[in-house]
């Protein structure tokens, strides 16, 4: 890049170009600007520096590598894969077929995909499948373990099978080793709650490891002396099934064999439709 009589004259491995200066009151383009590559401030075409930070303004006027645009040939309706003018930025009706295409982030690639509206649903499990996971993951910071842990565990597992294990069994694995290690009943009643909690977000039936945490508190209780405990719901955003056991009393040796707590019926639906999660708990009668 060098400085003519008329301008700036930038020349590239292809190409030359001539940025014209020299009327400054009919410029070629109107309110055109280049931003510092520096402090991101946006300076006049024209500019040799910025205005603000000072220092040098880059051009980089080098032609576009065309393997990285995307062609026209290269839209396509995700239903009849009919070739579309322009890329759907949101939800649009293809012109061919009449279908509704929609616009959604790949939670592979991270990148913006056309989808039919069944690859909606499968996508959106997808990012609830790895919130899940995020949020499983931040629970278990707790008991020390960190993401490199549940990379090496899965790891571990995958050499162990001969197979890439899902998300769901090296998470419970890693559950299952902090069960087996500790004895401190309220410790497994918060673990027990949180595999549960886990489980019932990943549309898996959740009622026996909600039942071991249920059973970790009474057993916590009977430790202490508890005789009695009554039953205590989550007042008017209980289910009626629930409603139904609110202020019961039991002894603790009776609720340990018929296990009132979790409500098998519970109808509440904390994440999704096909298993109701119990928020019921005991509390202790002296």
């Amino acid at each position: 890049m060098y400085i003519t009589n008329k301008g700036l004259n930038v020349s590239t491995t292809n190409r030359t170009y001539e940025i014209f200066i020299d009327k400054m009151d009919e410029p070629i383009v109107d309110e055109v600007t280049i931003p510092c590559t520096y402090c991101g401030t946006k300076n006049l075409y024209y500019s040799i520096f910025c205005q603000e930070c000072g220092k040098p303004i880059k051009l980089d006027l080098a032609p576009k590598n065309e393997d990285k645009l995307k062609r026209k040939s290269d839209i396509f309706c995700p239903y009849c894969k009919g070739n579309l003018e322009t890329e759907p930025k949101r939800k649009k009706k293809c012109p061919h077929c009449k279908n509704f295409i929609y616009v959604r982030t790949s939670p592979s690639t991270r990148q913006k995909v056309l989808v039919t509206e069944h690859e909606v649903k499968e996508i959106e499990n997808e990012w609830r499948g790895i919130s899940n996971r995020n949020s499983c993951l931040r629970n278990l910071e707790g008991y020390g373990i960190s993401e490199r842990s549940f990379k090496l565990r899965k790891n571990e597992i995958s050499q162990q099978s001969n197979s890439e294990p899902d998300d769901v069994e090296v998470i419970l694995s890693i559950y299952n080793d902090l069960i087996q290690k500790n004895n401190d009943l309220q410790t497994l009643k918060m673990i027990n709650y949180q595999i549960a909690l886990y489980l019932n977000s990943e549309g898996r039936n959740y009622l026996k490891i909600r039942q071991e945490s249920s059973k970790a508190e009474l057993l916590y209780y009977q430790n202490l002396g508890v005789e009695k405990v009554e039953i205590m719901t989550v007042g008017d955003q209980a289910c009626e099934n629930c409603k139904k056991l609110k202020n019961k009393i039991f002894r603790v040796s009776d609720a340990l064999e018929i296990m009132p707590v979790p409500c098998t019926d519970c109808a509440f639906q904390l994440y999704n439709e096909n298993y109701g999660f119990c928020r019921c708990y005991y509390s202790p009668r002296y």
